[in-house]
């Protein structure tokens, strides 16, 4: 890229970046768009919440910005802390967010870049800019997510969970899962959360599951779900409450009972077992009976019947379907 054209694109990216709101969230920390020059920034990688990085991403990223330019500009903030090589009569400029951007932008040997720079904001806003900015990226891993909300919850910035919810716009109970995970999971399991093999095998889901039980029990319940033996249950627990349910409405093909009665043999064809339907055919079959309408908890009432003209019920008994 030649130098005319690395400037073109800057002053580009510069008049999109003009096009930001001028409040971030309900924070209200002005930014304003400027110019900075890349080599005087201050990049503490430490500080931002992606700390996987994926090369292959990085590469398309870098191709991207070389046929495109830069679409977003990046994130910055002044500071005078002597830390980071500022004073109050010459303060710095801190990357915030745009990590990636930025080493893409050394790489094609860019000098400077757009960036919208946050006006008097603390400390805590700029780590949930940096998190919002990421979490809308589908690659962010959740540990980093959960290290994140954590930190926020911690002293020096004790943010509670509604307040860091409404600045990020995520529910309450969503935040505090995710700070969960970092806070309760027992030491051992946190690692294997960062793991890949065991992220590939256990849902978030599962984990904030975990995080919610005494350390005593975590690690019974992860071994239980690595081995598939928490699933088995569920499936066998939810074939049980199909056997168990009443008859959908879609079940009865045909109305009034004799739709009742096509819905039962289906439900008795499921269960494996004896039911109604067969128990009825068999009584009709062998003692010339007829049952009662009213079956309860399984259980007929039936009539005896004595063949002959103008036949009568002549006494009374109970079967019960399966037995």
């Amino acid at each position: 890229m030649t130098k005319k054209k690395a400037q073109l694109d800057i002053d580009d990216a510069v008049a999109k970046a003009r096009t930001v709101p001028l409040e971030f969230g309900s924070m209200g920390a002005a930014h304003t768009p400027i110019e900075v020059e890349l080599a005087a920034l201050v990049v503490d990688a430490s500080w931002n919440i992606r700390q996987v990085a994926d090369e292959g991403e990085q590469a398309e990223l870098v191709e991207s910005i070389r046929h495109n330019g830069l679409l977003q500009p990046l994130v910055v903030a002044r500071t005078a802390d002597p830390l980071h090589g500022g004073t109050p009569e010459a303060p710095v400029y801190r990357l915030v967010s745009g990590f990636r951007r930025h080493d893409a932008l050394r790489t094609l040997e860019w000098t400077h870049a757009p960036a919208v720079v946050f006006n008097d904001a603390t400390e805590a806003e700029l780590l949930i800019a940096n998190l919002v900015e990421n979490e809308q990226r589908a690659n962010v891993k959740p540990w980093e997510v959960s290290e994140r909300y954590y930190q926020l919850q911690q002293p020096p910035y004790s943010l509670k969970g509604k307040e860091i919810a409404k600045r990020v716009g995520k529910s309450p109970a969503y935040v505090n899962n995710m700070a969960r995970l970092r806070r309760a999971l027992a030491p051992e399991l946190w690692v294997k959360f960062k793991s890949a093999e065991a992220g590939e095998r256990i849902t978030t889901t599962q984990w904030i599951e975990l995080a919610g039980q005494a350390p005593e029990v975590q690690h019974e319940r992860y071994e239980r779900i690595v081995k598939g033996l928490d699933k088995v249950a569920a499936v066998a627990e939810k074939e049980a409450r199909k056997l168990d349910a009443p008859t959908p409405a879609n079940d009865a093909t045909v109305a009034g009972d004799e739709g009742e009665e096509a819905a039962r043999g289906k439900r008795e064809e499921r269960s494996g077992r004896p039911g109604e339907t067969e128990l009825r055919a068999m009584l009709e079959r062998v003692l010339g009976s007829r049952k009662k309408p009213d079956w309860k908890k399984g259980a007929a009432e039936v009539l005896h019947w004595v063949l002959g003209d103008g036949a009568e019920p002549v006494g009374g008994g109970r079967a019960r379907g399966g037995e």
